[in-house]
């Protein structure tokens, strides 16, 4: 029984682990949003933080910061 729940929590970390976006996926996430600079600022294995600076109407810049896990991105508020 102790196997099997040892086995059920490697293939639940294994999954959130292959499914960590990379900096790729980031970039085909924000498509084709103007933006100065991208990337990964933390990874924790399992999810990472990724932030992107986004340019303004007036020539300034907003920073973006997302949260990546499981393939998806979410915006940080």
């Amino acid at each position: 029984m102790k196997k099997k729940i040892v086995y059920f929590f490697g293939a639940i970390l294994l999954l959130f682990v292959v499914t960590n976006p990379g900096e790729t996926s980031f970039r085909n996430y924000l498509d084709e949003q103007e933006f100065k600079d991208e990337g990964r600022k933390v990874n924790y294995v399992v999810c990472s933080i990724y932030s992107a600076d986004f340019i303004t109407a007036n020539e300034g810049y907003i920073r973006q910061r997302y949260f990546a896990i499981l393939g998806r991105f979410y915006k940080l508020e």
